[in-house]
């Protein structure tokens, strides 16, 4: 590190880059693609990394939200920065191709972006001007020339300088907005705000502890040669190429640095405003200088000084790279990127990181100066506040997105193998339901741990991949999570997938919408009126073939009965319609789906055979992956592949979770532990539960058990130290805390700071266990209330948020960080259904005048209010408010 780098300096930062306090800022979050207006395009990781660290927050934190258009390849990330609704992107590839087949894509996705930002790193230019150009500098774009377009002769390339050879000008929003960079109070604004957004980049990859190095190396590494110094080996190296009169590519020098190869520093250029920058304070002279000017895109990476150099002079160039000409003409679009070399043979990949940090920083201060325009048409404020977008009522109607949800699972299953369910294509039973116009329902039946989900996911997409016209919805049922294993949920999923795709029928939710306005999704009749409304867009004379999916009907615990009436009556009425539903194999889900006709069953105990063949196929892809990690010899891969092979008995669940406990294994102890892993999923539950027995951290694993399994929802790293009594030096830990999430063996798994089980299995297997429950499951709930309650008498305050006024939609709201609320969210909704829960005799107790309860609601019962309304949780806290009524009425007798 140089001698003025952050890590050798005192840090005594000037007041004008003291990073300001943000406020909280209340924004809408998206509905659609179409209200995008602004995107940001990368070509490199450590680009796109930069750049991420400067969002305000990001939309898809639980998966990709928005969708892409059908044949865009592009992966997105949606967020906000300050004012702007922003969509980032990743190039494939560098270069002209991969910026112009990505910009075609995107524009398919997003149709409605008015500018694009393209963010990275460049060679700078620095002979060009009266001003210096340093390393770290950033260049944006007044014009894009192609400098390799022409034709080639042997001294010189002749450039085609046609109208039609040219790139297009810039919109005039993009001209009017470069004008104002150009002006020194413009770009003096944004110098002074992109200072600001660079330390605040740097602390937080810090913190996170980025992959990344993107603190300023200090002038001292910031070396310009001259334009004739070539860097080569030097006498007396023996090098055919480079000891030529005329030196030819050296590979070798290439990969070299210019201290391995003695590089003259005596040839090295003086620069005035360099030497002005070492006697700064480091955070000073690290913020970056701004040009505006001529960018040289190219389909190469230039690295010749005296190419360099005549290009520059013939375009009055500033900078070279290789994606812009392939974005220019596709998008409306500004280049922003930071010097990290002076595109000389010289080149070292010290100042690339550094380079696009301050790329990212500059980005973020030029959004702040930009204006975007209004998505809605224009149209009399009258008008606006009578009219109700229909985005409004996909809003409300939203409890999950069964997209995201299919992704999640599949990701938190370590992916989907397509060959693991695609025997069930040439299954009987599966044609026959596809192809039959008479067969409506296929019911998809297996035991625990077979793959009736993957299956299902694996069905889903071959659906999708169908291009004819025909509508799929579908939704996962979950028993562990109070929001997606209800019937309530499932209807709304549903209707909500078919809306989306098909806008029209937004008609239907409509109608009863005006009615009744959000309760109409949230109240007791929810049921009731989503009902009506799903067979109301069933009777939609122009619904076309639609095919409807839901999987794990036994992990809907709440209304099953009405879900499978619906399922039943649909299926003998409509059509056009096509059922999938799967389950284990319970009578009664059989006995409800027996009453139609028109069923097949897809039995995975009658399909034995090709399980089995799809078990050995995932078998040999976890073993392949244990291999790669591990390092495996052949004989050792072998020897697990066999062994579970023989023991899986038809039985992914078992095989995943044997793999996880050998995933941290030593080869030498492997084939000893093997043996150890007995076949069947009670056998080795019982096997790890006996290991967590006999740890020494026993109590407090079967104590985080117990709580997982009577939890209503899965529930986070921050709420874990509020519901259980956890040791103080772990509690507020994130890192102890995953740690001891890691001692409950393969039961939990842990995905973005939520905790839950792996499969339901687990969960019911874990209820039976008396060991993690030797008081009974009231004094677990009593614990989870007790604590829930002296954690909120101690968070809850009025105004938590600093919000100042209230009076705005709670949409607006965006929670501080870190929030007040975070460790409370799940006690705040959930309290009282724990309280309900408890042995009565200690709900007596707590429920009399003086005790807990009582003091609670006499001094935060309006706080409690508030948190519940920031949360979006007041309809849970109005049924829970009703409980706690009875609870009353039945103790005072």
């Amino acid at each position: 590190m140089a001698e003025d780098s952050f890590s050798e300096r005192p840090r005594k930062r000037p007041r004008h880059l003291l990073p300001t306090p943000a406020p909280t800022v209340m924004h809408d979050r998206p509905s659609y693609r179409e209200d995008f207006q602004t995107a940001i395009v990368c070509a490199l990781s450590l680009e796109y990394d930069a750049v991420s660290l400067l969002f305000d927050e990001f939309w898809d934190r639980n998966g990709e939200q928005y969708g892409r258009a059908s044949g865009d390849t592009n992966h997105y990330r949606t967020g906000r920065i300050g004012k702007h609704d922003v969509v980032l992107a990743l190039l494939p590839n560098m270069g002209k191709a991969a910026a112009a087949g990505a910009a075609a894509s995107f524009r398919s996705s997003y149709p409605n972006v008015k500018i694009t930002l393209l963010v990275g790193i460049c060679g700078g230019a620095p002979n060009t001007g009266t001003t210096e150009l340093l390393l770290g500098d950033v260049v944006i774009s007044k014009m894009i020339l192609q400098h390799d377009l022409g034709r080639q002769y042997h001294d010189q390339l002749i450039p085609k300088d046609t109208d039609d050879d040219r790139l297009g000008r810039p919109t005039k929003d993009i001209r009017g907005l470069i004008a104002i960079l150009e002006t020194d109070s413009g770009k003096e604004c944004v110098r002074q705000s992109a200072a600001r957004h660079l330390i605040r980049l740097q602390e937080t990859a810090v913190r996170k502890q980025c992959s990344y190095d993107y603190r300023y190396p200090g002038s001292t590494e910031d070396e310009l040669f001259a334009s004739t110094y070539q860097h080569k080996h030097r006498e007396p190296q023996s090098c055919t190429c480079c000891n030529e009169k005329i030196p030819t590519y050296c590979a070798e020098a290439a990969q070299t640095t210019c201290i391995q190869l003695g590089c003259d520093k005596g040839q090295l250029v003086r620069r005035e405003r360099l030497e002005r920058k070492r006697n700064l304070e480091p955070e000073a002279a690290q913020s970056p200088e701004i040009f505006v000017g001529r960018i040289a895109s190219g389909g190469a990476v230039m690295k010749s000084s005296e190419h360099r150099d005549q290009i520059a002079k013939l375009y009055n160039a500033i900078a070279f790279e290789m994606e812009g000409a392939g974005i220019w003409d596709e998008m409306p679009c500004i280049i922003i990127k930071g010097i990290c070399d002076y595109a000389d043979s010289h080149k070292s990949k010290v100042w690339q990181p550094f380079a696009a940090a301050t790329a990212a920083a500059v980005t973020k201060a030029i959004l702040e100066r930009y204006t975007p325009t209004d998505k809605r048409p224009s149209a009399t404020r009258n008008t606006e506040l009578g009219e109700k977008d229909n985005r409004g009522y996909l809003k409300d109607l939203y409890k999950t997105d069964p997209r995201h949800d299919k992704t999640r699972i599949e990701q938190a299953k370590g992916g989907l193998l397509v060959d693991s369910y695609r025997w069930v294509l040439d299954n009987d039973d599966f044609r026959r339901w596809r192809d039959d116009g008479e067969s409506k329902l296929l019911w998809i039946t297996g035991d625990p741990g077979k793959g009736k989900t993957m299956l299902v996911c694996g069905i889903i997409n071959e659906l999708t991949s169908k291009s004819d016209s025909s509508l799929l919805s579908f939704f996962f049922c979950q028993a562990t999570n109070r929001s997606i294993n209800n019937a309530t949920a499932v209807l709304r999923g549903l209707v909500y997938l078919l809306v989306d795709q098909q806008p029209s029928l937004i008609s239907h939710v409509q109608k009863k919408y005006d009615a009744a306005g959000n309760p109409l999704f949230r109240n007791e009749n929810a049921w009731v009126a989503l009902s009506e409304i799903f067979t109301d867009i069933l009777e939609d004379p122009g619904l076309p073939s639609t095919h409807l999916v839901i999987d794990a009907l036994d992990e809907c615990v709440e209304g099953l009965n009405l879900l499978l009436d619906l399922v039943v009556q649909t299926s003998s009425v409509y059509s056009n319609i096509k059922w999938i539903v799967s389950s284990r194999n319970w009578p009664s889900i059989g006995k409800h789906l027996g009453t139609t006709a028109q069923k097949a069953r897809l039995s995975l105990e009658l399909n034995e055979e090709s399980v089995s063949t799809a078990v050995t196929t995932y078998i040999r892809f976890k073993v392949e992956e244990l291999a790669k990690r591990n390092e495996y010899h052949n004989m050792t891969r072998d020897t697990v592949e066999h062994y579970l092979s023989t023991n899986a008995h038809g039985t992914f669940l078992w095989v995943a979770l044997v793999c996880q406990e050998l995933a941290n294994t030593l080869e030498w102890e492997l084939e000893d532990l093997l043996r150890t892993f007995p076949p069947g999923l009670d056998a080795l539950y019982r096997q790890m539960m006996d290991q967590i027995n006999s740890s020494r951290h026993a109590k407090l694993l079967q104590r985080i058990l117990a709580v997982v399994a009577v939890v209503y929802r899965p529930i986070t790293l921050d709420e874990l130290p509020v519901v259980l009594d956890i040791p103080c030096r772990a509690s507020g830990n994130d890192r102890a805390l995953t740690e001891i999430i890691g001692l409950c063996g393969s039961f939990l798994t842990l995905r973005e700071r939520t905790i839950s089980f792996v499969h339901q299995s687990v969960k019911d297997f874990l209820l039976e266990q008396a060991e993690i429950f030797p008081s009974g499951f009231e004094d677990i709930h009593h614990t989870i209330f007790s604590r829930s309650l002296r954690a909120m008498q101690k968070t809850l305050r009025r105004d938590i948020y600093s919000l100042g006024a209230p009076g705005f939609s709670i949409d607006k709201v965006t929670p501080p960080n870190p929030d007040p609320l975070a460790a409370v969210r799940y006690s705040c909704v959930y309290w009282i259904n724990h309280l309900r829960d408890c042995d009565l005799m200690n709900t007596n107790q707590d429920l009399q005048d003086g005790k807990s309860i009582d003091a609670f609601l006499r001094e935060k019962y309006l706080y409690w209010l508030e948190a519940l309304s920031l949360l979006k949780g007041v309809s849970e806290g109005v049924a829970s408010m009703l409980v706690l009524e009875r609870l009353f009425e039945v103790s005072s007798y």
